[in-house]
Formats: C-alpha cells, structure tokens, sequence
C-alpha cells in the first residue's frame, strides 16, 4: 500500500483550483480506495490485538471472598497462534489477575510468562499466555523493520486507550513515524534507540502495537510525553520490533512462568568527544565485564559490533537494547593507537552478587516521564496504585512480578501530577573507588535516562 501519494488527494479534494466533476469524481474514488486499504489493514491485523485488564486480589473479611480490584487497563497484541501475547511490563507488573479482551468478544485469563525487569534498569516488554481457546490470531513478529523506515512514514497504533476497547475492539489511531534512535527521559524503565511517533498514544495504550503501511508489526507503543494532565501532545514513543527480537527467542524459552532476563551490564559511563569522533569512556565499575576486559578511562569507543560510534547517544543505542549475555567487540584508540577488546554482557543481578553488593544498596531512579498505562487512584501511573516504586514494594515484602497480593496494603492516593512517592535518592558516590551499586560506587543521577543507562552500563 503506497499511501503517501494517494494522501495527497485529500488536498486535491479540498484544492479550489479542481473546478472539473469529473476529476472530483476521480479523487473521491481514489480516497474510497484508500479507506477501503486501510480497513483492510485493520481487518487483517486487528483480530490479534487485545485489552489488558490488571486486577490485584484482597481477601474481603466481611464478605469472605476475594476481591479484585482495578489496578491499571494497557494493551498488547498476539504473536503465537498457541496465546502468547506482548505487552509492556509497566502494564502487568504487580498483578494478581491478568485478563485480556480480544475481537471476538471473550475475555481470558492470562498469567505473565516472562519479561525483560531484571537489570539495572528495568526493561517495558512483558510477555504473557492467554489460556483457552485452540489457536489464536497472531501479528508476525518476525517480519517487521522499523529501523527502514524513513521520517514521515505513515503508522497506525492499536490499542486500548482510556479504557475505550474493553469490548475487545482495538481503537485505531494514524500518524507518521517523526524519528527513530530516540531516548526517553527518566522513568524506571529502559527506554534506549526508541520509534518516535505522533500517531496518538494515551493512557491505556501501553502495550499496543504499532504497525506500518504495509501492516508489518514494527514496535510495541509505550511512553507518551504530556503538557498538562493526561493528554497526549503529539510525542510518542514505542519499542522498535527490532529490539523486541533480540529478547523474544529468550521469552519464549523461559520454562518458569514469571521469569525475568534483563538488558546487558557492561559497566561503563561515557561522553561524546568534542569533534564527535567517538565516546570517551569517563567511568569504569570496577569488576564489571568492561574492567575485566581491560577498558581505561579515556578509552575512545568508535565502534561497536561493527557499527561505527561517533558520540555518546550512538553508543547508548548501540549497546542499550542489547539483552545480557551478547558479545560486545568494541574498537577504541587509546593514547592515539586502536585497540580491540571483545567481553560478553551480564546480567546486573550477577554482576551484584559477584561483587559482593546488597540488592538494598543501588540507587533507585525517579520515574518523571508519563507511561500510557492507564491511571488509577487520581494518576498513579504504569500500574502503580499504590505510588510507589515497583523496587520497593519488593523490599517491603510487597507482590513482584504479578504475583498474588492478598497481602496488599490500601492503595495510596497518588498526587495531582501522577508520581508515584519520592524515591530515595543514594548518597553521593565514586566510582573509582569501589564497585557499581556498592555503598559509595555511584552517584544518582537525575539527568536523563541517557545519563542513568550509560552512567550503570546501561541502566540504573
């Protein structure tokens, strides 16, 4: 489907210099075409994209039943006939009871079967399995390449915002793709070489799909920037298909239901050098896999897995969305000459227990940007009814992970801006001087998520 050029015949349309019926008549028909493509795109990929519904459980001691009460409403979409089903883990995260509607008018239990939170910073893509039924729709995950297309490509997102598909028919909104390679600012979960798009995403969108011309699956909607209250302002970003492959193969394979991989550790900060030639590296954990391998402070990284880096942002993409235990060769000169060093990635959780750090002593980042989950208990924002940190609930005894909550405490009112409680910031910290995440390693950052990903190798 080549929309752009028949686009242009609603200007045509419009245009006061087409006074001839008969070429009227002609660009009406072309516009009736094109609707009639778009519907068929919509048709052929709609039936697989669903509404998540997230319920925490409470034992009711009057009633002596389990309640289930609302926790956050998101969106997601099919990608095996046999139920799994992509989503975001802002969506899922902290659920007792997982249900998603689809087209065709059931509603079914879902459990999580695996995402990408461990790490440093969290990853936003979940996968679920849907129960019944014996082979469902399902969007091609495979095909996809947001990564080809141009700036000003036309997308379609699919989804459930404001909680207007519970029916199960998916709400469809139209853009163009404004950019790719993006970083988005602080939220407590990764978002690194992300699509730019201003098809509409709103709350309740989280999760979605979003889908070219073609009507090839090319990212999973997840972040929207807002100006005041909930409204979308025309900057959203979704997790490039692309991306979403490098973990899937992982997903899939995990054998125990609610199991977690993360993003790669390396343990490096860096900067961009002054006539853009490269990263320069500022920070090394000691420790870490960069330490191991031999990297220095100073090191100048100009290219990663055979993709040349010319400053700090290319490195974050480069490196940012690759899942642990990927071989990184990097090439970077070092006092005028190049070097080669090739190390494997870890997962931050091993590289902590390898250095001897307690899981209490890394920095905590302060969610700021908004996350089209749908909000609950005046704003509380990417599932979190309560307004606090997922991370910690988890210190607190709380549920993780989409387990259970009987024990649930009363949800909190959240404030009118939708955070979620001030997380605690850790002291001032030097990295020289003692492994990542220990007690005095790190400073916290309140910089942008570019700064924390770098700053942790990739994420804290």
């Amino acid at each position: 489907m080549r929309l752009a050029p028949r686009l242009f015949l609603l200007l045509v349309l419009a245009s006061p210099g087409v006074a001839d019926e008969a070429e009227l008549e002609k660009a009406r028909s072309k516009v009736r075409e094109l609707e009639s493509e778009i519907e068929a795109l919509i048709d052929r990929v709609g039936p697989a994209v669903g509404a998540v519904m997230n319920y925490t459980t409470a034992f009711d001691e009057a009633t002596g039943r389990v309640a289930m009460n609302p926790r956050s409403l998101g969106s997601g979409c099919l990608v095996t006939a046999d139920g799994f089903f992509l989503t975001n883990v802002h969506v899922v995260e902290g659920a007792g009871y997982l249900t998603v509607a689809l087209p065709d008018g059931e509603r079914y239990p879902a459990v999580l079967h695996a995402d990408t939170s461990e790490g440093a910073v969290k990853g936003d893509i979940a996968l679920l399995r849907l129960r019944g039924k014996g082979r469902f729709p399902y969007v091609d995950w495979k095909r996809g390449n947001a990564g080809r297309l141009a700036p000003g490509s036309f997308v379609f997102a699919m989804g459930n915002p404001h909680g207007h598909a519970l029916d199960g028919t998916p709400v469809v909104t139209m853009g163009i793709l404004s950019g790719s390679g993006r970083a988005a600012a602080e939220t407590g979960y990764l978002y690194v070489d992300a699509v730019q798009t201003d098809a509409e995403i709103n709350p309740g969108n989280s999760g979605g799909p979003l889908f070219d011309s073609k009507g090839n699956f090319i990212g999973i909607n997840g972040l929207m920037n807002s100006r005041q209250g909930r409204s979308n302002s025309g900057i959203g970003f979704a997790i490039p298909v692309e991306q979403v492959r490098l973990f899937m193969d992982q997903l899939l394979r995990m054998k125990e239901e609610g199991g977690g991989i993360g993003y790669g550790f390396h343990g490096i900060e860096v900067a961009s050098t002054a006539d853009e030639e490269g990263a320069r590296v500022e920070r090394v954990a000691r420790g870490s896999p960069a330490d191991e391998a031999g990297m220095r402070r100073d090191d100048i990284i100009v290219n990663v897995n055979g993709t040349r880096v010319a400053n700090r942002t290319e490195f974050v993409n480069l490196v940012g969305k690759l899942p642990e235990k990927s071989l990184l060769k990097v090439l970077f000169k070092r006092s005028g000459k190049l070097k080669r060093e090739t190390f494997r990635l870890v997962s931050y959780e091993a590289y902590r227990e390898a250095m001897g750090i307690a899981r209490e002593a890394g920095p905590l980042p302060p969610p700021r940007a908004r996350l089209p989950g749908r909000p609950l208990e005046g704003g509380a924002c990417r599932g979190d009814a309560d307004g606090t940190h997922p991370r910690h609930r988890r210190r607190e005894g709380g549920p993780a992970r989409g387990r259970s909550a009987q024990g649930d405490r009363r949800p909190r009112r959240a404030d009118s801006q939708g955070t979620r409680g001030d997380p605690r910031p850790a002291p001032e910290r030097n990295l020289r001087e003692a492994p990542l995440g220990a007690r005095g390693a790190l400073p916290h950052r309140q910089a942008g998520l570019c700064d924390a990903a770098t700053a942790a190798g990739l994420g804290e």
